[in-house]
């Protein structure tokens, strides 16, 4: 019945993780503050600074702050080597070309978490007493909200995921193999499940083909705006600098290591721009400034341009019809 065609579909989901992993990144940590109560949402007392958005903090916020910019320097870093991958929420797409590179990194981040959640159980006592040293009027309310030193490291943690799927058998929705074993004598049964089963094929479908395409425009985009900042220099008369050079060389270099999808058109037309390059400077000449200059606006105009990108991407998923 559809042997084939799962087949293929089959095909393509190991093809995209032959060319990468999916990579997640967990992080807890103690929120270091407490529910208000409703004797303190009513209290007519001038609350201190503490009290923020029904939480009073027990710890003063700075400290928890560290925390939170670690978190998220992680999570930045992650998204800028990664795609979004529609069909697992949470989950990047990281390609192979660099995923030793980005798991080494974000082992880096979990190492200085880990460290900062030493240091930060090693001062607790000391963080604790002096916020209640501060807030010396509201230290009774304070203290009894204040977990042991034992239970805290349960609280904190930074964890790495790395993991591929494969495309599923049957859909949570609607399990085909149950429903055809079960009513294998009712034909209506067969066709209503054949039916369902090519709808959700046709969704899964759709959703990887977004995937190659997000790829794609991410990856032009990125590139595009370094190509932006260029041209405004240029169409401004200022001096393009060897800094603004690197930092579109550097942009092109994190291209071809993130085009898994074969994005062979932008890998044409990038060189065609670098070869107008003396190393990391841009021409000094005004006519070669300005062919320069054309190039980059035309790799801009092209990359606002193209919607649908299966030709520049080689075809990289087969078209199905469903």
């Amino acid at each position: 019945m559809t042997t084939n065609l799962t087949e293929v579909v089959k095909q393509n989901y190991d093809k995209i993780f032959q060319d990468g992993k999916l990579v997640n990144i967990n992080v807890c940590m103690w929120g270091m503050s407490h529910q208000l109560s409703s004797e303190d949402v009513q209290s007519k007392i001038n609350l201190p600074d503490i009290y923020k958005l029904g939480r009073k903090y027990l710890i003063k916020p700075e400290v928890y702050n560290k925390f939170k910019q670690a978190e998220q320097k992680a999570r930045n870093y992650l998204y800028s080597k990664s795609f979004p991958f529609p069909l697992v929420p949470q989950a990047h797409f990281v390609p192979k070309s660099i995923f030793h590179e980005v798991y080494q990194k974000l082992w880096t981040m979990r190492g200085e978490y880990e460290a900062l959640t030493n240091e930060f159980i090693e001062k607790y006592e000391a963080y604790k007493e002096e916020t209640l040293a501060f807030y010396i009027d509201h230290a009774e309310s304070l203290r009894p909200f204040y977990p042991t030193v034992d239970k805290l490291r349960n609280r904190f943690s930074f964890t790495i995921s790395a993991f591929e799927i494969a495309f599923p058998q049957h859909f949570e929705e609607f399990d085909l193999q149950k429903e055809v074993e079960r009513e294998e004598a009712v034909s209506e049964a067969k066709d209503a499940a054949n039916t369902e089963y090519h709808r959700q094929l046709q969704e899964h479908m759709s959703k990887m083909d977004e995937f190659v395409n997000s790829v794609s425009s991410t990856l032009r985009t990125k590139v595009a705006q370094q190509c932006r900042i260029v041209v405004d220099k240029i169409n401004g008369g200022e001096v393009v600098t060897p800094v603004s050079i690197k930092a579109l060389l550097r942009h092109v270099d994190e291209f071809r290591k993130m085009n898994f999808i074969g994005d062979t058109q932008a890998e044409v037309e990038l060189q065609s721009i670098l070869s107008l390059l003396d190393g990391t400077r841009a021409p000094t000449e005004q006519e070669a400034l300005a062919m320069f200059g054309s190039a980059l606006n035309e790799f801009i105009e092209k990359t606002e341009e193209i919607s649908d990108r299966s030709e520049s991407t080689g075809e990289y998923l087969r078209k199905i019809e469903i």
